[in-house]
C-alpha cells in the first residue's frame, strides 16, 4: 500500500548503469523512479553491477534514491577483458547477461511492462526479446536519437568504416525493436516525429515528448557531499570582484555554430566593455566528456587561437554530478551551448533554471532552449545573427552587470520540470501502453 491506495502494477526498469554509478543517462531515471509509487506503479531497477560499468562510482548518489528501491544487479564482461578486443560499449559486453536476467525475473515474477530507459541503445532490443518470449510490453526511453540522420554525429570520434558499420547495425536494430514498442518517451519533439515517420504503426501508440526532470532535493546532496570543481575554484578566486561564469558538459563537432558565436561576442565583449570582460573568467568543465586526469581537451587550443586563454579555461575531465551541481551554484551564471544538430536537447536545462543563477544560452539550432528559456528575464539567448557583434555585447553586458531583480520566473520555469511532474507524464504512457 502507498498513500492508502494498492499498488496494482508493476514495472521492470532496464537501466544498464543505476546509482551509485555516476553516467549521464541515469539521471532522468534516477529522478523520477522515487515518484512512480505516487501513482500506482512498484518498479524494479535491472542494473549492471556498478563496478563493472566503467563509469565513477559515487556512494552518495544512493542516498537520491528510495532507500527500499528494488534494485537487481547482474554481471558484463570485465571492461579490461573485453577492452583488449576493442569493445567497451556496456551494451555490448552486458548484453547476454542482462538478457538472461531479465528473462528469469519476467518468468518468475509479475510484472505489467518493461521500461528501457538508457543511451546504450544495444541493450534496447532486450526488450523485444523479452516480450516474444513472455508477452510482457516495453516502452522506450530516447534520450538521444538512435539511428540518427544527423550525418555530423560521431563522425570526429570514430573512424570512417566503422562508424558507417555502426549506422547500419543501429538502423536495423532500431526497426527490429521500436516497431514493436507499446509506446515510446523522448526528450525531443523530433526523435517522436522521426520514429512515426519510420514505423507508422507507432502512429497509433502512445509517444510523449517529456524532458529531463530535476529533483530540487539534489541540491541538498550536493551541499552536502559536493565539492567545487577546481577550474570553477580558480574562475571565482580570478574573476574576483569580477563575475564567473561556467559551462558544465561536453563540447563535441556538432557545437561549433554556438561556439563560434560564443568567442566572437566574448572578444566584442572585451573591446566595448573592458571594464566587465576584462575580469571576467569562464571555465568550462567536462568538455571531454571522460573521467579522470587522462581527458583530453575538446577546445583549449582553439581558446588560445581566439585571444580568450585570459577569459576562458577547459577542465577536460567530466566530474562528479554532485560537484557539478555545487559548483553550477558558486557561479554568477551559467552557459547553455546548442548544438547544429536541431534535435537536441541539453540535458541540463532544468538544473542550470533550478540553480538560481543568470544564464547565457548559445542555442545555435535548437528551438527547444529558446522555447524553454522564453519569457524568463534572467536568461539570455544570444541570437544566431551575429551582424552586429558589438550591439549583442553591449546587451550582454547590462544583462550581467545590472541587477538581476527577480529570479521567480526562472523559479516558476524550473518547477514546471520537477521530477514529480515528470514522473507523472511517463507513467501516464505507462497506463496507455497496457490499457
Amino acid at each position: 500500500m502507498t498513500d492508502g491506495r494498492p499498488i496494482v502494477r508493476r514495472v521492470l526498469v532496464l537501466s544498464p548503469r543505476f546509482v551509485p554509478t555516476d553516467s549521464v543517462d541515469l539521471h532522468r531515471i534516477r529522478a523520477n523512479i522515487g515518484h512512480y509509487r505516487e501513482f500506482g506503479w512498484e518498479p524494479t531497477v535491472l542494473a549492471v553491477q556498478p563496478d563493472l560499468c566503467g563509469r565513477p562510482v559515487l556512494p552518495e548518489l544512493a542516498r537520491t534514491v528510495p532507500a527500499d528501491l528494488d534494485v537487481r544487479h547482474c554481471g558484463a564482461v570485465p571492461l579490461r577483458l573485453a577492452g583488449r578486443l576493442g569493445v567497451t560499449a556496456l551494451g555490448i559486453r552486458a548484453f547476454f547477461h542482462m538478457l538472461f536476467a531479465g528473462l528469469r525475473l519476467l518468468r518468475r515474477e509479475r510484472f505489467d511492462l518493461v521500461y528501457v530507459t538508457t543511451t546504450e541503445f544495444l541493450a534496447m532490443p532486450l526488450a523485444a526479446i523479452w516480450r516474444r518470449l513472455t508477452g510482457v510490453p516495453f516502452v522506450l526511453d530516447f534520450q538521444d536519437p538512435w539511428a540518427s540522420d544527423y550525418e555530423g554525429a560521431g563522425t570526429g570520434d570514430f573512424v570512417a568504416w566503422k562508424y558507417r558499420l555502426m549506422r547500419r547495425i543501429h538502423a536495423v536494430l532500431e526497426r527490429w525493436t521500436a516497431r514493436g514498442a507499446a509506446g515510446i518517451i523522448a526528450v525531443s519533439p523530433a526523435y517522436v516525429d522521426v520514429l512515426r515517420r519510420r514505423y507508422p504503426a507507432l502512429r497509433d501508440r502512445p509517444c510523449a515528448v517529456i524532458p529531463f526532470g530535476f529533483p530540487l532535493a539534489d541540491f541538498d546532496a550536493a551541499d552536502e557531499s559536493g565539492r567545487i570543481a577546481p577550474a570553477v575554484g580558480s574562475a571565482l578566486a580570478e574573476a574576483e570582484p569580477g563575475l564567473a561564469g561556467g559551462y558544465f558538459g561536453r563540447i563535441g563537432s556538432d557545437m561549433e555554430s554556438a561556439l563560434d558565436r560564443m568567442f566572437a561576442v566574448l572578444r566584442a565583449g572585451r573591446d566595448v566593455a573592458p571594464e566587465t570582460f576584462g575580469n571576467m573568467r569562464i571555465c568550462l568543465v567536462g568538455t571531454s566528456y571522460q573521467p579522470g586526469p587522462g581527458a583530453r581537451g575538446a577546445i583549449g587550443q582553439r581558446i588560445v587561437d581566439q585571444g580568450l586563454s585570459g577569459l576562458l579555461s577547459e577542465q577536460p575531465e567530466r566530474i562528479p554530478y554532485l560537484d557539478a551541481l555545487r559548483s553550477l551554484r558558486a557561479l554568477d551564471f551559467v552557459l547553455v551551448l546548442g548544438s547544429d544538430d536541431p534535435a537536441y536537447v541539453p540535458s541540463k536545462l532544468a538544473q542550470t533554471l533550478a540553480a538560481g543563477r543568470r544564464i547565457i544560452a548559445f542555442a545555435g539550432s535548437n528551438p527547444a532552449i529558446g522555447q524553454v528559456l522564453d519569457q524568463v528575464p534572467t536568461a539570455l539567448v544570444i541570437p544566431a545573427d551575429l551582424a552586429d557583434v558589438e550591439a549583442i555585447a553591449r546587451r550582454l553586458h547590462l544583462f550581467l552587470t545590472t541587477a538581476a531583480g527577480s529570479f521567480e520566473a526562472q523559479e516558476a520555469k524550473a518547477r514546471m520540470y520537477g521530477a514529480a511532474f515528470m514522473a507523472a507524464r511517463e507513467v501516464e504512457v505507462f497506463d496507455s501502453a497496457i490499457a
